[in-house]
């Protein structure tokens, strides 16, 4: 007696799965652009296995996995594996083909075998350096919140320039009172300090540019801040505090009388991700380019992020 055909089925250990609908390994492989058929097997991957089993292409087997506690147990790690999961899930939604590489998801349209554009998955608690951000620039984030909203973010290098030649007041104009410098207001200072009395009240690093004079270097000693600040300067930009908009500073390209361009986040250590996403959010309320600035192989770099509202739409 001929036995049997085996029906067909999916795989990913430690389940097995069978198709949904009467579909063939080779239909679900086409269609979804998941996993890699032998015989009569669909061998998956678990993202790939949660994606069909969630969207409700393939059943286990045995009645134990059919409960999203016990399919996360089986594959799902902690948080990050989770949210990045999630991300899986929003990119296969919208018809992607995707690849995995830990926390970096490669994808593309169904016909892309590249999958050419890369996802890094960030958490709101997750941290990011300088570095990290000047190594993979241009590049792609995604945030998912506690509310399981995801947005994406790009990053790019920038070249911040201004056009503002500045006569800067001299050293020995400068007076002290109570730890605090001024300097005599005059026309052409309108961009300096701030104004009490008939004096200009300096911020700190204003007072020690003037005091070092042309003998500032950007060379990445001292304090970060500062150093960012005098390059932004040396860059003809006007450089003010960006105290009410939540970063280091704010910069104009022209004249004060127009509004800001850049707000400037400078980056010392590593940052929570979730201060990164909120800055780029508040600078798009405003209309100005989000700048984070830092160290970089011994010099000042800037990268520009900004949040993409309808990525997909361009592909």
């Amino acid at each position: 007696m001929q036995r049997g055909r085996r029906m067909p089925r999916a795989v990913c250990n430690p389940i097995t799965f069978q198709i949904s609908g009467n579909r063939s390994p080779s239909y679900l492989n086409g269609k979804y652009r998941v996993g890699k058929v032998l015989e009569d097997t669909l061998f998956l991957e678990p993202y790939e296995a949660m994606f069909l089993y969630f969207t409700g292409r393939i059943i286990p087997e045995n009645v134990h996995f059919r409960e999203t506690g016990t399919i996360l147990d089986a594959f799902i790690t902690d948080r990050d594996d989770f949210d990045t999961f999630r991300t899986y899930f929003y990119l296969k939604s919208k018809g992607m083909y995707v690849r995995r590489d830990n926390r970096v998801l490669m994808f593309g349209r169904k016909n892309d075998r590249k999958a050419g554009n890369v996802l890094r998955v960030m958490g709101e608690n997750s941290t990011v350096t300088f570095e990290e951000l000047a190594d993979t620039a241009p590049a792609l984030y995604s945030t998912i919140d506690d509310e399981g909203d995801i947005t994406l973010f790009s990053t790019v290098r920038s070249d911040p320039l201004g056009e503002v030649t500045i006569s800067w007041p001299a050293a020995g104009s400068m007076s002290q009172s109570g730890g605090i410098f001024f300097v005599d207001q005059a026309p052409g200072l309108e961009w300096l300090g701030s104004r009490f009395s008939d004096k200009i009240v300096l911020t700190d690093m204003e007072a020690k540019h003037i005091l070092a004079g042309e003998q500032v270097r950007a060379d990445g000693t001292g304090e970060i801040a500062n150093t960012v600040y005098e390059d932004l300067v040396r860059r003809k930009l006007i450089v003010r505090t960006g105290f009410k908009y939540g970063a280091n500073f704010r910069a104009y390209r022209k004249s004060m009388s127009d509004h800001a361009e850049y707000l400037v986040h400078v980056m010392d250590e590593a940052d929570q991700w979730y201060r990164i996403s909120r800055a780029v959010r508040l600078s798009h309320g405003v209309r100005k380019s989000m700048l984070f600035a830092g160290l970089y192989q011994g010099k000042v770099e800037y990268i520009s992020i900004s949040r993409i509202l309808d990525f997909f739409s361009k592909m």
